[in-house]
């Protein structure tokens, strides 16, 4: 489940098409390793213009996608439910009382930080998305 999570939101950050894959800049490899030293089960493809170089570090899967110039331009990874801002957690607890919270990504763009969650409930699948101290609707399976 949180493979599947992760590569959904993986692919919809790029809302587009992958490119074909061809070798990766070395300069990109090189900042990619300067800024993650303990990255471990490294793989790569290109998505529209970035590169995404898909890794764990810490025991958690994250996504880095930089620009063909080596510049880092998004980071996300896997999160515990304790991580979240605490208004972000207590609007979950009340508002989607009847759910499973499944898997948590932080995403950070620019200084910027959006948050993503999986709720699993008995019929539904949710999918939200930080947004202005609360929560929006990323997408929804089920009935």
């Amino acid at each position: 489940m949180k493979r599947l999570f992760l590569f959904f939101l993986c692919g919809a950050l790029s809302l587009g098409s992958m490119a074909a894959d061809g070798p990766v800049p070395s300069s990109v490899l090189v900042a990619f390793h300067h800024h993650f030293t303990d990255a471990q089960a490294v793989s790569t493809a290109y998505v529209d213009e970035l590169i995404r170089i898909s890794f764990m570090r810490n025991g958690r899967q994250h996504c880095a996608y930089y620009t063909a110039d080596a510049e880092l331009v998004v980071l996300s990874q896997q999160a515990r439910a304790d991580e979240l801002p605490a208004a972000l957690r207590t609007q979950l607890e009340q508002k989607f009382s009847g759910y499973v919270l499944a898997d948590v990504y932080r995403f950070q763009q620019g200084g910027k930080t959006t948050w993503y969650v999986a709720l699993d409930g008995q019929r539904r699948h949710i999918v939200l998305c930080s947004a202005k101290g609360g929560w929006k609707e990323f997408s929804v399976t089920g009935s």
